[in-house]
């Protein structure tokens, strides 16, 4: 919290004493329970001053002697990570980002300047939001620690409809109006003008011209390092095995570590989400792997019964579709798991999917033609989906805005929208029909541009915080390999003809791993959706969302309306009124998150 007349940041004692400041740093060192030493040792790593700057957060970086030796005028090392990053910022200013590897959610003072200056890494592996009220800005990791500060606590409409679509639009807003998410990359300003984010984070700017091993080795180097550094410091390290391409890579990687005592590991568990009976069981491939690594992997059945775990949502945001992970979060705290690791972000990374476009605007129709029509179909898309994808790029911008305005307006309005977000709605129309003009970022490729965006984009960082919410929940910390700033950046400096997929995507990755990985895992062209687990889930949970149809009191009526729900049947679904078994889900979880808020011990109520 910044103290609204002096401007420092203050570890207020008015909200839950040190708890109010801390809570963040005791689940992320995996701790449901501290003695005192610890909760000293927790609150000296979480501040730090010097003569011209104050700073709380969570800092854990990388390669600190290096970045010592780079601020150079040091007359001892610090003694904390966070007062490394107070000594980087005094050297660098703003630029200071750029020099810092590493995992953060910081916010500094900067006595000289009178202003304030939050930082968050590049993927912003820990939360951090701010409000602007009572004359102050208000920051904090946790929703938590936030609301018993804020006035009257109002669902942002933008972001409830962007939740019920499935598809988020803005990276800096939250389901709270008033509250911003402080953006992944990005810095936050704060000074007499008012508050101002700036993006840090950028493509890289030129191309890496390396020869197909060079680039194959060095791809395998950033993920063992990157696999290494999310390893260290976990007391019971659990690895995801999904069986797919992205997970598997990141358990080959983690074995070979830890058997050679390269990542300060113990053997980590092996843990595979098993759907028996499902079209979305991947067990096969995670038995494959399994043998290949001769590593046992313990299984957690996934049941129906989990994804109907939405009524645990906390004040943050919704809980589903998190929620459906609920079961197997609860059976590795069983475990006594504190940090797990697996394949997040495999996907946005390493899915060349631009290539197909830098081929057709350089006219290299032959390449084109042969790389895409040995492609399997991945799920609802084959090589036609990504023809049309390439080719699409080359038609006039005026034509393909003038299609989009075409087929936008046509769009009906669903009749389960409640009154509240029918303007909204029309807003959304408005904003897809006259999108804000892109980012100033130039790109080296479409290749480029595509991974970038992809990476990004809302619907991505909205993804990756709410799998870290659930996990955090239960003081679990997830950790991504592939999330990793020095990775990225190497694939996005790649060119496109390093990425050309010759007959199956993810071409890169498949060839980097080679051997470590089974055949049957590397060759592999299905594309698992979990449809399945979702459709059951649902019905196995309708009994409790009739009852939540029938009570008396139902918050949710101003974005969703509960005669159209109540048509739902255990069948059917709702179907006639266009709904699926998804957004039944969705709005169930909607009303039970308004509970929530209506619950906090706010200074106001909630209005609707």
């Amino acid at each position: 919290m910044l103290h609204p007349t002096t401007g420092v940041p203050c570890a207020t004692r008015s909200v839950s004493s040190r708890d109010a400041h801390f809570r963040a740093a005791v689940l992320w060192s995996g701790r449901d329970r501290l003695d005192d030493d610890a909760v000293g040792e927790l609150f000296a790593q979480s501040i730090a001053q010097t003569e011209k700057t104050v700073a709380v957060g969570i800092a854990r970086l990388e390669s600190r002697d290096d970045l010592v030796r780079a601020i150079g005028h040091l007359r001892a090392p610090p003694p904390t990570d966070l007062e490394t990053f107070v000594r980087a910022y005094e050297c660098w200013g703003e630029d200071f980002p750029h020099h810092v590897d590493g995992e953060y959610a910081v916010v500094l003072w900067d006595e000289n300047a009178r202003r304030l200056v939050a930082a968050r890494d590049a993927f912003g592996s820990i939360p951090l939001m701010f409000s602007e009220d009572r004359g102050g800005l208000l920051l904090a990791t946790d929703f938590e620690h936030l609301l018993p500060l804020l006035g009257r606590l109002v669902p942002d409409e933008r972001m409830v409809l962007d939740y019920l679509l499935e598809d988020f639009l803005d990276r800096d807003r939250t389901f709270l109006e008033g509250v911003k998410r402080i953006m992944p990359g990005h810095l936050l300003l704060a000074d007499g003008r008012g508050a101002r984010q700036q993006q840090w984070w950028r493509p890289p700017t030129s191309l890496a011209r390396l020869s197909r091993s060079e680039v194959l080795e060095t791809y395998r180097q950033h993920l063992r390092k990157s696999t290494a550094r999310r390893m260290r410091g976990a007391r019971k390290l659990a690895v995801e095995v999904s069986g797919g391409l992205d997970s598997s890579s990141i358990a080959a990687i983690a074995a070979e570590l830890a058997r050679g005592g390269l990542a300060s590991q113990k053997t980590p568990s092996f843990v595979h989400l098993d759907f028996p009976g499902m079209e979305c069981d991947e067990s096969v491939y995670a038995d494959a792997l399994a043998r290949h690594l001769r590593e046992p992997i313990r299984r957690i059945v996934a049941t129906a019964e989990d994804g109907a775990a939405w009524a645990s949502a906390g004040p943050a945001f919704p809980a589903y579709p998190a929620s459906l992970m609920a079961g197997y979060v609860k059976a590795l705290r069983t475990l006594g798991t504190d940090v797990v690791i697996g394949g997040d972000g495999g996907d946005a990374l390493n899915y060349e999917t631009g290539v197909f476009r830098d081929l057709a605007e350089r006219r290299a129709w032959r390449t084109l033609v042969r790389e895409l029509v040995p492609l399997p179909a991945y799920g609802p898309t084959d090589w036609r989906f990504w023809a049309r994808m390439a080719v699409g790029g080359m038609v006039p911008a005026r034509l393909r805005s003038a299609r989009h305005r075409f087929t936008t307006r046509r769009t009906p309005v669903p009749k389960w929208l409640g009154r509240s977000l029918q303007q909204a709605w029309m807003d959304r129309q408005t904003r897809t029909l006259h999108p804000a003009p892109e980012s100033t970022d130039s790109y080296l490729s479409n290749t480029q541009r595509i991974i970038w965006q992809t990476l990004t984009s809302p619907n991505a960082q909205w993804t990756f915080d709410l799998a870290r919410w659930m996990f955090r929940s239960a003081f679990i910390e997830v950790r991504s390999p592939f999330l990793d700033a020095d990775t990225a950046q190497f694939v996005l400096s790649l060119p496109p003809e390093q990425q050309l997929p010759r007959g199956l995507l993810k071409r890169l990755l498949r060839d980097t791993m080679g051997d470590m990985i089974p055949p049957l895992v590397r060759n592999r062209t299905h594309c698992t959706i979990f449809n399945s687990f979702v459709q059951a889930a649902t019905e196995r949970s309708m009994t409790s969302i009739e009852t939540t149809l029938r009570a008396p009191q139902w918050y949710a009526e101003p974005y969703v309306r509960r005669d159209v729900l109540k048509a739902t049947d255990r069948t059917g679904f709702g179907s006639a009124a266009g709904f699926s078994s998804r957004e039944l889900m969705r709005s169930v979880t909607l009303e039970f998150w308004l509970r929530s808020l209506h619950s906090q011990p706010s200074s106001r109520p909630l209005r609707l």
